[in-house]
C-alpha cells in the first residue's frame, strides 16, 4: 500500500459559494432539482439580487462605475442542469444568475451553518461537491442527490433560530461576493476572455496571464465592495476551498503547459495565485476592515486568521500527495460517508450486530497499517459472513473506503482480496493469539513492493 499523507485542509467556520461556471461534461449525473420547484424560487431569488445590488452595491459605487454599470441587467434561467453555480457575465452587461445555481447555494449554505450550529465536521459539504466531480453521484440513490438529502441534514433545519441566521448570513454574503466579482468583470470588461476564446477558436495560444490578471481585477473588485459597505469577507477560503472540489487543480497536471492548457478553457480559473492574491488584499486592508468590528483589535484578528487560512490552502492545493488522497477519498465514499460526522475523515459506521459479533474473524475492529516501507495509518475494519464460507466487509483506511473479499479456509484463517485505492491487494487475515486481536499480512498483486500488514483489536 502507498502511503498517502493525510493533511488536515484549513477550512473556515463560515461559506462563500464560488462563482465560476463549471464544465462536467464527464460527470453523468447533477443534482437536478425539479421544474416546478425553480419556477417557485425564481421570484425570491431575483428579488434577493437586486436588493443587494440597489441596497449594498448601487449606492457605494463611484460616479464613474455608476455610469460604467447604468444599464447593468440580471438574468434568471430556469435551466434544471444549470445548477453548479454557473454564474457568469457577459459583455452586453448582463448578469446571469441560474435560479438552479442559486437552489444549490441555498442547501450548500443551509447545510454549512447546520453543521456548524451543531458541531459536525463541514468536511462532507467539501466531500459532496468531490463526489459530483467524480461523476459518482450514479452511486447514490436518486432520493438521496440533492445536497440536504444526501448530506443527511433535518427537514426541519431550519426552524432552529441559530440555523437559520448562519444560513442568511452564509447565502446573503456569497450572493454579495457573486455579484461583486462579475460586476468587476463588467467593470474591467471582456477583452482577455474575448481575446483568448477567439485565439483557441482560431487555433491560436491564448494569453494564460491575462486571463488570471481579469480575475484578480474582479476578485478586487468583489472584495473592495465588501470594505466600502463595512462587511468583512470572511469566509473567502471556504469559497476556494469549493472552487477546487469542482475544478481540475494544477496538482492533478503533470507539468504547468498541461494545466494551463486546461485552465484557459475556463472563465474562471483557479490556482494557488489566485488565492494568495485575495490573502494579500485582505492582508494589505485589514486595519479598513477591522473597523467594520464593534472591537478593532478583534477585527484585525479575524482577518488575520482568515489571511493565514487563504494563505495554507494555496499551499495545500498544489501538495501532489494531498491531491492522491482527495482524488482516492471522492472515489471511494460510499453515501453513509458523508452523513453527518464529527471527524473530518469520514469512518465506518457499524450496526449492533458488528459490535456484538464474537467469532474470531467477524465483527468491527480498530488499529492501523504498517507499511513495509515504514510508516504507518490508521485502519478501521468491519468483516460479516456472507452465508458458508464467505466473508465481505468494508476497511477505511485514513478516510479512504475499501472492500474485502474473501473465504474461511478455517474458523480462525481467511484468504481475501482487498481493494482500495484503484490498487488490489492479496489478503490473509489471522485471528491473533489473544481475544479480539485480528492481523493481516497483504501484498499488491500490480506492485510487489507494496505489501505490509494489519494490526487490529475488536472494538465493541
Amino acid at each position: 500500500m502507498r502511503p498517502f499523507m493525510i493533511v488536515n485542509q484549513v477550512l473556515c467556520c463560515a461559506a462563500f459559494a464560488f462563482f465560476a461556471g463549471i464544465s462536467l461534461a464527464h460527470a453523468a449525473t447533477l443534482p437536478m432539482y425539479p421544474a416546478s420547484m425553480i419556477q417557485e424560487w425564481e421570484p425570491e431569488f431575483r428579488g434577493a439580487v437586486q436588493d443587494n445590488y440597489t441596497r449594498l452595491i448601487k449606492p457605494k459605487l463611484s460616479n464613474a462605475e455608476a455610469r460604467r454599470l447604468q444599464n447593468i441587467k440580471f438574468d434568471f434561467p430556469l435551466d434544471q442542469g444549470a445548477v453548479l453555480f454557473e454564474f457568469q457575465s457577459r459583455a452586453d452587461g448582463r448578469v446571469v444568475m441560474p435560479v438552479a445555481s442559486l437552489l444549490f447555494l441555498k442547501d450548500m449554505a443551509t447545510a454549512q451553518a447546520w453543521l456548524e450550529v451543531f458541531r459536525y465536521s463541514p468536511q462532507p459539504v467539501l466531500d459532496y461537491l468531490a463526489i459530483i466531480r467524480q461523476g459518482r453521484l450514479a452511486d447514490w440513490p436518486v432520493a438521496e442527490r440533492l445536497p440536504l438529502q444526501a448530506l443527511g441534514i433535518p427537514v426541519h433545519a431550519l426552524k432552529d433560530q441559530r440555523v437559520l441566521d448562519r444560513r442568511n448570513e452564509i447565502l446573503d454574503k456569497s450572493i454579495l461576493f457573486i455579484l461583486g466579482h462579475e460586476l468587476g468583470h463588467v467593470m474591467q470588461g471582456f477583452s482577455a476572455q474575448a481575446d483568448c476564446s477567439q485565439n483557441i477558436n482560431r487555433g491560436n495560444a491564448c494569453d494564460f496571464q491575462a486571463l488570471q490578471r481579469s480575475e484578480s481585477v474582479a476578485d478586487a473588485f468583489a472584495v473592495e465592495l465588501f470594505r466600502r459597505a463595512g462587511l468583512v469577507p470572511s469566509a473567502s477560503n471556504f469559497f476556494f476551498a469549493m472552487n477546487s472540489r469542482l475544478l481540475r487543480m494544477p496538482f492533478e497536471f503533470a507539468n504547468e503547459r498541461e494545466w494551463q492548457e486546461y485552465a484557459k478553457q475556463q472563465w474562471h480559473p483557479l490556482d494557488s495565485t489566485r488565492i494568495g492574491n485575495v490573502a494579500t488584499m485582505l492582508d494589505r486592508q485589514k486595519a479598513a476592515f477591522a473597523r467594520g468590528f464593534a472591537s478593532p483589535e478583534a477585527g484585525a484578528l479575524k482577518i488575520g486568521s482568515s489571511v493565514n487560512d487563504l494563505r495554507t490552502l494555496a499551499r495545500l492545493i498544489d501538495d501532489r500527495d494531498l491531491s492522491g488522497m482527495q482524488i482516492a477519498w471522492a472515489k471511494s465514499l460510499a453515501p453513509e460517508d458523508i452523513k453527518p460526522r464529527r471527524s473530518h475523515e469520514p469512518k465506518l459506521r457499524p450496526t449492533k450486530s458488528d459490535l456484538d459479533a464474537n467469532q474470531p474473524l467477524l465483527g468491527y475492529f480498530t488499529g492501523k497499517v504498517q507499511f513495509s516501507s515504514g510508516g504507518s495509518m490508521p485502519l478501521e475494519v468491519v468483516l460479516r459472513s456472507q452465508g458458508g464460507t464467505q466473508i465481505a466487509g468494508d476497511a477505511m483506511l485514513g478516510g479512504i473506503r475499501g472492500r474485502v473479499e474473501g473465504r474461511y479456509s478455517d474458523p480462525k484463517h481467511a484468504n481475501a482480496t482487498w481493494i482500495v485505492a484503484g490498487d488490489t491487494y492479496r489478503l490473509t487475515l489471522v485471528a491473533g493469539p489473544e481475544p479480539g486481536r485480528l492481523n493481516a499480512t497483504y501484498a499488491s498483486m500490480i506492485d510487489i513492493t507494496a505489501k505490509g500488514q494489519w494490526i487490529l483489536e475488536r472494538k465493541r
